[in-house]
């Protein structure tokens, strides 16, 4: 950090805020521009770095504020491009947060995480995976356990994240705890050399960096907050009533090929429609599942199917996409949420995954 960091902090904060604004209000803040380019600006570019993120951040802006501007005496100013260009320096910016926030998690637990006993289910019973819903459910005595005797039960790691982040109650959040620890037998769904298996996991890092999961929580539901408004920007002709009746019907099967192969390229899906219909799922590694799943949710995302109405649900939604992903190493997935199970069903369809999806009322 040089010097004038702080100062160019500032005045990035200050650009990323006018623009912002501009975008929201589509209106051209141009005396607030000048007295800020005159006060700040001018000096700053020549102290900027190439490797400070406050400097990047300030450059950025800069290029935006005046290709932006330099609309004005042409074709107008170009409030689209604006938001566009906006929304994808979140995404890299975000981006680099998540890349910061795992090496940091990861040297910080490297031990913890590697604390586990592959686990093999010698009882031939049926693996159903339950999520965070379900174990609220339970506790809170709206589910009998015994409902679910046929099954060895199991989750996943974002489960006793979703408990961390949602529960400020301290006696709650460890009674949610001990009851998954109870309900699986501490079996979970974990990425081992790349590839999804059945541990029995220690839950012990929960308590030592709760700050590191909080924060890598909230760098992912940030990320489907962001994601969510693709479909305005990109794809405005998805937001038609009679178009989100139909696709609600119809899924991913209710959109024309063109299009579909158009909204994986803007989802930055590295594989082609034909590529993923001829994928054998169970061949993945958890990173290429990782990617195909959360394209697959960004594309049903963008098509509006089951689409969430309010931040609340589209931050939680970050943790669904979770529950899908680990849920098809799983024979069943149990959830008490209507639209996440369409989607899950909706995902499995297309990739061929043989897991079977329930939802609470109908089991």
């Amino acid at each position: 950090m040089h010097y004038k960091s702080i100062e160019i902090k500032m005045a990035s904060d200050e650009l990323e805020r006018l623009l912002k604004l501009d975008e929201a209000n589509k209106s051209f803040s141009r005396v607030e521009y000048a007295i800020l380019y005159e006060s700040s600006i001018k000096e700053l570019l020549f102290y900027v770095c190439s490797d400070c993120a406050h400097c990047l951040d300030f450059v950025r802006y800069i290029n935006i504020f005046e290709e932006f501007v330099s609309k004005i005496n042409s074709d107008g100013l170009d409030f689209d491009k604006l938001r566009k260009s906006l929304y994808e320096w979140d995404k890299i910016k975000l981006y680099d947060c998540a890349i910061d926030n795992i090496e940091n998690f990861s040297n910080k637990n490297r031990g913890l995480l590697n604390k586990f006993e592959v686990f093999k289910n010698d009882e031939n019973k049926r693996m159903m995976y339950i999520d965070m819903n379900i174990l609220i459910y339970i506790l809170d005595g709206k589910l009998g356990v015994d409902r679910l005797n046929e099954y060895m039960l199991t989750s996943s790691p974002s489960i006793l994240n979703e408990i961390l982040l949602h529960n400020k109650d301290q006696n709650r959040c460890n009674k949610l705890v001990n009851l998954l620890k109870r309900l699986t037998n501490s079996i979970m769904v974990y990425s081992i050399d790349n590839k999804l298996e059945f541990v029995r996991k220690d839950f012990e890092y929960l308590s030592i960096d709760k700050d590191g999961i909080l924060s890598a929580c909230n760098i992912s539901e940030q990320n489907r907050l962001l994601n969510s408004k693709k479909r305005d920007l990109y794809f405005s002709k998805y937001n038609d009533k009679s178009h989100t009746k139909s696709i609600n019907d119809k899924g991913l099967s209710g959109i024309e090929l063109d299009d579909l192969q158009e909204i994986l390229i803007v989802c930055s899906s590295g594989y082609t429609y034909d590529e993923l219909k001829e994928i054998n799922i169970y061949d993945l590694t958890h990173d290429e599942l990782n990617h195909i799943v959360y394209t697959l949710y960004e594309v049903l995302d963008v098509i509006g199917f089951n689409k969430e109405k309010n931040e609340k649900t589209i931050r939680s939604s970050a943790h669904d996409i979770e529950h899908i992903k680990y849920a098809s190493k799983c024979d069943v997935f149990l959830s008490a949420d209507k639209k996440l199970c369409k989607k899950a069903l909706e995902i499995y369809k297309f990739l061929g995954i043989k897991t079977e999806v329930k939802w609470l009322n109908e089991l």
